[in-house]
């Protein structure tokens, strides 16, 4: 991708950022990190709020591997941020599950992440 065009995406994403910024929720963000400890128990970094355009609503989506992901949730991050399956993200009213993020997608080349991310949230 150009210079140019990798501009251009980000100062589009920046005016619908801008643009729905009253449209969009603080969820918390927690990156997971492995273990330290030999229980297994898995440790996370410290909680960070991100905003997001949230759309509360049930479905399912396929994974890479064919099978179906339950969502109750999809969020649209218009911001650029690393993020592992493993990480938790918690929504305004407190719940959280497990997510699922497709692949996919325009990769920003001064930051390696998708100039935008959507993310599927499971759970009940």
């Amino acid at each position: 991708m150009s210079d140019a065009l990798a501009a251009a995406v980000r100062g589009a994403l920046s005016a619908a950022d801008a643009g729905t910024a009253s449209l969009q929720e603080d969820v918390t963000h927690e990156a997971y990190i492995e273990a330290i400890d030999h229980s297994g128990t898995p440790g996370y970094a410290a909680p960070v709020t991100r905003t997001a355009l949230v759309q509360r609503k049930r479905g399912t989506v396929p994974t890479a591997g064919g099978r179906e992901f339950r969502f109750r949730a999809v969020l649209s991050f218009l911001r650029p941020f690393p993020l592992s399956p493993r990480d938790r993200i918690r929504l305004s009213d407190g719940s959280t599950g497990p997510i699922h993020t497709p692949t996919g997608g325009h990769v920003d080349p001064s930051t390696g992440e998708p100039f935008a991310r959507t993310v599927y949230l499971g759970g009940a």
